[in-house]
């Protein structure tokens, strides 16, 4: 993923993360503007078991993101890219 950095220093900025289980890739969408498809190396397999935290870096929520998370979206289905801008284009809701 791009260095966000840059962008930070202006303003707000939108990070989206579309995971396709069935094509096993992944996307960041940087204020609505797709990066280039990761390959994942597993199976995707979020259980109740699996560790899952928004905003932190670890399951557990230790080592808290300093950024702002204004909202989070977690879907069944994957977001498409004009899904994506449309939501970057969105005003946050906080």
């Amino acid at each position: 993923m791009q260095d966000l950095s840059p962008l930070l220093n202006v303003g707000w900025v939108h990070v989206a993360f579309a995971v396709d289980a069935t094509s096993q890739q992944a996307t960041f969408y940087v204020n609505g503007v797709p990066e280039t498809p990761l390959v994942l190396s597993a199976p995707v397999s979020l259980t109740s078991s699996t560790g899952f935290a928004v905003g932190a870096q670890t399951p557990a929520g230790a080592s808290p993101s300093a950024l702002e998370t204004d909202e989070f979206l977690l879907t069944a289905r994957v977001i498409s890219a004009p899904e994506a801008m449309a939501l970057s284009l969105a005003p946050p809701a906080g």
